[in-house]
């Protein structure tokens, strides 16, 4: 052994094993189109070593490539067919080592004298391996379940199954390449990785681990830890990318969790109905949020975003786009009034779902109010939309059961199917501009609920709804102190030229409709008596063409 130390130090002065290609930390060979690492020049202690470099896969470990002491922890991948003589000699500091499912040959003395070694963890069948592989160490060798050729001992050293008790039920995924390079591009795998499908602990506290049978922990699925009420606190590792719809749901003693950096997807509900949940923090790697996340969440009073994040922001604990122009959620925790900031041009989808404000605030700047985006909104009172709005989305104020007053602006042209739809305690709804476009399944029905007025102001388009019957809601004019007199249609059906208006006023009120031929010294003539139905009357006068003046003038009787 003593021989194999003089060599290498005599190599290393002379400069031979030096190859000439070195990528960040892995000095390598290419032969074949794969790739022999040769040497590590990196700083790190906890060393994955890749599975590609430079497109090519990594095949091969060569003698005496990380004799280096201060390595602590390595990962071989899948790749790796091959650990040449002495590859890891001398790394005293060595403490675990996780060996890819491809290694079929390890060399002599390739993890001698690592005497701090404990475990070994082998995703492969067994190796053949050389004399005096893990020399001077006291390793306990693991395998998975399935693997073949293992022995009950291998040069004295405990071999045993690595199956050890999970709260976890969970998947493997098998992932391609799609690394680009002067190298082959695709078809070729990358590592495969851990999905937890289910939770059958107990725990009130738990750390999701990092790895499972040697695999990093990449995704948390759909439904995962669905209902595990007795969980009050969840730690992630940043090996974590994804966040599966409902991964939390009904977890209703769950206090706190941190998104860490790694996970780049939160999917639908994830943490819907997580009623003890107070604060949520995103870090910058989340780029990716699904609807309702906190859907149910009644004592979430802040979601926080780390402000290096791409894609998200929060004000004062509310989630918006990075450049706040979307407001995404509102903490459901949160009562009394709010102003959404003046720069949101779109409130998104479920954005207010099941808030318990009292009062909202729209600014000019709002074009789009989303799909659901008020939906369950129990103690909404009123809301005042205003004209900068165009569209108002499917459901967007779906059952405010308590939301008895609402103005629409006169941008709004188009509100869709069940906007309003079980406001139970809506009365009235008044329009400052011609009649919105009604869209959706149903529209004409299922807009507004049937016990709602609506109200529209004179000169509007909405007497081109003659049954007044508008998506749900009995049309009336806006109720006036006095009658106002609206433009008529200048020409009878029969094509004769005469002059009309239409005067609103309040339903079957009377009216006096009164001409006289100058104003200076006039003389009221009494014309024509009407009743008002539905709020307005039509007048027509196609004999004014018989006076060189006529001015009109409405008066109650």
């Amino acid at each position: 052994m003593k021989t194999l130390r003089v060599i290498r130090t005599l190599f290393l002065a002379l400069g031979i094993l030096l190859p000439p290609v070195a990528q960040a930390q892995f000095i390598f060979t290419t032969n074949n189109g794969a790739i022999t690492i040769t040497g590590y020049v990196g700083t790190n202690t906890d060393i994955s070593i890749p599975e590609y470099l430079n497109g090519w896969p990594v095949t091969g470990i060569a003698t005496w490539a990380f004799y280096n002491p201060s390595v602590t922890s390595v990962t071989i991948p899948d790749s790796v067919t091959s650990i040449a003589d002495a590859a890891f000699f001398d790394c005293s500091s060595l403490t675990n080592l996780t060996v890819g499912s491809g290694v079929a040959d390890i060399g002599d003395w390739a993890f001698a004298f690592c005497p701090s070694l404990s475990s070994v963890n082998f995703r492969c069948d067994a190796p053949t391996l050389g004399s005096d592989v893990f020399y001077g160490s006291a390793a306990a060798l693991f395998y998975l379940p399935g693997a073949v050729g293992w022995t009950t001992g291998i040069e004295g050293h405990p071999v045993a199954l690595w199956n050890p008790p999970l709260p976890y039920s969970y998947a493997t995924n098998y992932v391609q390449n799609v690394y680009g390079g002067p190298g082959p591009d695709e078809g070729l795998s990358l590592p495969e990785t851990i999905a937890i499908t289910g939770y059958t602990g107990s725990d009130t506290t738990l750390a999701i681990p990092a790895m499972i049978n040697f695999l990093p922990v990449q995704a948390i699925s759909y439904d995962a830890f669905y209902f595990s009420t007795n969980l009050t606190t969840v730690t992630m590792d940043d090996h974590l990318a994804s966040i599966g719809a409902s991964a939390f749901a009904s977890c209703s003693s769950l206090m706190n969790i941190t998104i860490p950096n790694g996970v780049i997807s939160i999917s639908n509900s994830a943490f819907s109905l997580c009623s003890q949940l107070r604060v949520i923090t995103l870090d910058s790697g989340v780029t990716s949020i699904g609807n309702l996340i906190f859907e149910g969440c009644s004592n979430l009073t802040a979601i926080n975003v780390d402000p290096e994040n791409p894609a998200y922001s929060s004000v004062g604990g509310v989630l918006f786009d990075k450049n706040q122009t979307t407001l995404l959620a509102f903490p459901g925790g949160v009562s009394g009034n709010y102003t959404i900031p003046g720069s949101v041009t779109n409130i998104g989808t479920n954005a207010f779902y099941e808030s318990v404000l009292s009062s909202v605030t729209i600014p000019d700047s709002v074009r789009v109010i989303g799909t659901a985006a008020f939906e369950n909104c129990s103690s909404l009172t009123n809301i005042t939309i205003p004209n900068s709005v165009n569209s108002i989305g499917c459901g967007a104020f779906y059952s405010c059961t308590n939301l008895a007053s609402v103005t629409i602006g006169s941008g709004v042209t188009n509100i869709a199917g069940h906007a309003f739809a079980s406001c139970t305690g809506l009365k009235t709804v008044y329009f400052l501009g011609n009649a919105p476009t009604l869209g959706g399944f149903y529209a004409s029905s299922y807009v507004f609920p049937y016990s709602a007025i609506g109200y529209f102001l004179p000169g509007s388009n909405f007497i081109e709804y003659s049954d007044y019957n508008y998506g749900g809601l009995r049309l009336i004019p806006w109720p006036s102190p006095y009658p106002v007199i609206g433009n008529g249609q200048f020409a009878n059906p029969c094509g004769e030229i005469e002059f009309d208006f239409v005067v609103y006023w309040a339903t079957n009120r009377s009216i006096v409709i009164e001409a006289a031929t100058n104003l200076a010294n006039p003389v009221w003539t009494p014309v024509e008596t009407d009743t008002l139905e539905n709020g307005l009357v039509y007048f027509s006068d196609y004999r004014w063409t018989n006076h060189p003046n006529r001015f009109y003038r409405v008066t109650s009787p």
